[in-house]
């Protein structure tokens, strides 16, 4: 279904750029990581960064554990393999966060968007909602990490 974005006058080089886009976060999501990381810096200036579990469980799941989240920017949340579900947002009590059998991770800050494990899409709200992000009024790009 199309919106506004699809319909304007730049439609062809709002659609080419979404499929250009679109395959750079593919390419993202299969390469090999490199030290456990891997980080693009989409068009748009966001940044997206993708972990293996086990630097996402020792770097940042330890470290959310034991000092807790930002107050307003941060948030994680957590598939665990039984199919059970965590959020922590700022201010909550990580102390009891469970580090083994996870699925899957998204970590969130003001700076970055992380992800690890299976079940995670990534997605252009302003391709997804376009009605939501009209050009005319020069709306970016808005990526979100999700579980599938």
């Amino acid at each position: 279904m199309g919106g506004r974005g699809a319909t304007s006058s730049g439609t062809g080089s709002l659609q080419s750029h979404f499929e250009r886009e679109n395959a750079r976060v593919k390419e993202f999501m299969s390469a090999p990581l490199k030290n456990g990381y891997a980080q693009i810096e989409m068009d748009n200036g966001q940044i997206l960064e993708r972990y293996s579990m086990e630097y996402m469980k020792n770097n940042v799941l330890k470290e959310i554990k034991a000092n807790k989240l930002g107050i307003d920017d941060e948030s994680v949340s957590i598939l665990y393999k039984d199919g059970t579900f965590a959020t922590y947002g700022g201010g909550d009590d990580t102390s009891k966060m469970k580090l083994s059998n996870i699925e899957g991770v998204i970590y969130d800050n003001a700076g970055t968007s992380a992800y690890s494990g299976k079940g995670v899409k990534v997605v252009n709200y302003k391709e997804l909602y376009p009605e939501s992000y009209p050009d005319s009024k020069g709306y970016d790009d808005d990526w979100r990490l999700d579980f599938e």
